[in-house]
């Protein structure tokens, strides 16, 4: 009986399918496959996660656009708020303060009307006329005026102090923190004439200093550094002399205020 041999032949595997997904990278040194390729703004090719910046692909955007403008990543403008008050240089706030009462934009740091000279205490301080008969002794005696409350005498505190700020010329070469700013009506020596001036310093200065910083600003004689010589210095409204290494931060919270008046004299 004969043998039947059956040939087998082998089965052919399937070739593997050629998947569409990605895109090679436009860098011809790289060529990357990449399934979440990025496509440039600038040039519009196609790249890897590696070369997706315009500067490792040697963008042709680069030389016609700004450096703020590179592959369609543009600068975000910065928030700044304008402070209305003049001389302000507070740019670095992001919040905008409206004034209820004469509605202009401030900052954070003269957002309350005393800080910024509002026009409304302006307003409020003014007496109001009452327009009454002079023949009339009896009507007249009905209108006279009131003796001012603590209220009243705070507001008009308030609108001189104001008024100073407006007027006040600083000592300093640099500018002086917020935080810092003591307003004073400094009353020059008899020698000068006792002109009056609104001044602007630091509570971080000594009365020395501040001395000091008045002769050179008004151009007054100062020997203080002189044996034998009379000496510049600060009186109070009592004619008392100041102690030159007192601290304005100090007298500021005990019996001079913002809005005070001094003396300068020879003695």
């Amino acid at each position: 009986m004969g043998v039947v041999v059956c040939t087998l032949s082998p089965t052919p595997r399937p070739l593997p399918m050629k998947m569409d997904i990605g895109s090679h990278c436009s860098v011809s040194s790289c060529r990357k496959l990449d399934f979440l390729p990025f496509v440039c703004d600038g040039c519009k090719k196609i790249f890897c996660s590696d070369h997706r910046s315009s500067e490792t692909h040697n963008c042709i955007s680069i030389s016609t656009s700004s450096p703020a403008e590179v592959c369609g990543i543009s600068k975000a403008p910065k928030l700044t708020v304008s402070c209305s008050l003049p001389h302000c240089h507070h740019t670095d706030s992001i919040v905008e303060v409206v004034c209820k009462d004469c509605g202009n934009v401030y900052c954070l740091n003269h957002r309350n009307p005393v800080e910024h000279n509002c026009s409304s205490l302006l307003i409020k301080s003014k007496p109001q006329s009452i327009h009454h008969s002079s023949s009339s002794s009896t009507s007249s005696s009905l209108f006279q005026r009131k003796p001012q409350g603590p209220a009243s005498v705070t507001l008009s505190a308030k609108v001189a102090l104001m008024k100073l700020k407006q007027k006040a010329m600083p000592l300093a070469s640099t500018g002086i923190p917020d935080s810092e700013k003591v307003f004073y009506e400094i009353t020059l020596p008899k020698e000068y004439g006792k002109k009056n001036y609104p001044v602007l310093l630091s509570k971080e200065w000594s009365v020395g200093k501040v001395v000091d910083s008045i002769s050179v600003k008004f151009k007054l004689q100062n020997n203080n550094d002189k044996v034998g010589a009379k000496k510049l210095v600060l009186l109070n409204s009592a004619s008392d002399q100041l102690s030159m290494s007192a601290k304005i931060g100090d007298l500021v919270e005990t019996n001079y205020p913002n809005g005070s008046s001094l003396q300068l004299e020879y003695l």
